[in-house]
């Protein structure tokens, strides 16, 4: 089967992890395994990869989940595209639980420990290499082990090797999908306008339920410059008086950024919390768009933010418009429901 833009190429950077992420189903996962790799950096990601290995295929998203802390990360980045990350066990359940894949392989070809960062390189292949008539793909990674579990997982594809830049060539050629007249019902879902010096009319941020304390964000703004990874996360309070940091997100990557998160989304609406973006990582306290999550009859701007992003803001583990890539990708891995109304609109409205 093809992947669309988004599902490709995210999941080229992430091992073909979201070969499994894309799909995602709404269906409750299952009780997670007890896993045990030692206090060896090193092993503890190897067994994580392995794990891919042959529950990726068979859609295990439990059997994933239980290598990563009960807070652990995952983010994924493909250049040009956006960010996509999946934020503690439930969301990770969620988030590895379907569409096996038979072609699907992974194989470490780097692979070296610095205290309890681990890096390396892997090469692999599932169907979306199969159509597109690679052998394999390369892709990066950074990991951080916590008492024998990874506590983040960060992925980006590597566009200088050349099959991995053809395969990225691949998913971008794909027609977009999806229907902006088609929506979840309003009660499971809010779309949100942006403030801020990045938020122009083509902004935007959409949150979901997926049931079971699982919900999905996307937040697509005007892109930022080149090559800067954006940090956002989810406050306590509003846009004109942000507090603590409540929920990391993936970062805004080059303007567009989609989460599955470990979140009651009741409880992101009944208590004051607002979606921020900083500057940079280098830059955290600064807010480039803001949009308070609330539910509004007719979304209308509010002031742009003249607030500081407190410390807390700092919580990003790494990682064009890009909307429709982006997009699609969402809405393969459940957050269709979430994402493609809103930002098929928000592709709408550039035309």
């Amino acid at each position: 089967m093809t992947r669309s833009k988004l599902g490709r190429t995210v999941v080229g950077a992430v091992l073909s992890l979201l070969a499994v992420v894309l799909a995602v189903t709404w269906a409750p996962a299952a009780a997670p395994h007890s896993v045990s790799a030692g206090g060896d950096p090193v092993a503890v990601v190897e067994a994580l990869i392995e794990e891919f290995n042959e529950s990726a295929p068979t859609g295990d998203g439990a059997a994933i989940a239980a290598h990563f802390t009960e807070d652990g990360s995952a983010t994924f980045l493909a250049a040009g595209e956006g960010s996509f990350g999946v934020f503690g066990r439930p969301a990770m359940e969620v988030a590895f639980s379907e569409e096996p894949d038979p072609e699907f392989s992974v194989i470490v070809v780097e692979i070296a420990a610095a205290d309890d960062t681990v890096t390396g390189a892997v090469e692999f292949r599932d169907s979306s290499t199969v159509d597109a008539g690679i052998e394999r793909a390369v892709a990066n990674f950074t990991a951080v082990v916590a008492d024998g579990q990874v506590a983040s997982f960060d992925v980006v594809d590597d566009l200088s090797d050349p099959q991995t830049a053809e395969l990225a060539e691949f998913v971008a050629s794909q027609p977009d999908q999806g229907d902006e007249d088609e929506g979840p019902p309003s009660e499971d879902f809010v779309e949100l306008p942006m403030t801020g010096d990045q938020a122009g009319g083509d902004s935007g941020a959409f949150v979901g339920d997926f049931g079971g304390g699982v919900a999905g964000v996307f937040v697509g703004i005007e892109p930022g410059p080149e090559g800067v990874r954006q940090p956002s996360g989810i406050h306590e309070g509003t846009c004109d008086d942000l507090g603590e940091l409540a929920q990391q997100l993936a970062p805004v990557w080059e303007g567009a950024a989609g989460s599955l998160i470990s979140r009651d989304f009741d409880h992101l609406l009944d208590e004051p919390h607002a979606i921020a973006v900083a500057a940079s990582q280098d830059d955290i306290t600064t807010v480039v768009a803001c949009a308070d999550i609330e539910r509004v009859e007719e979304p209308a701007p509010t002031a742009t933010p003249g607030v500081r992003l407190p410390e807390t803001g700092s919580g990003v583990s790494s990682s064009g418009s890009g909307l429709g890539w982006l997009v699609i990708a969402l809405a393969m891995a459940g957050l269709a429901t979430i994402a493609a109304v809103g930002a098929l609109r928000l592709r709408a409205s550039r035309r």
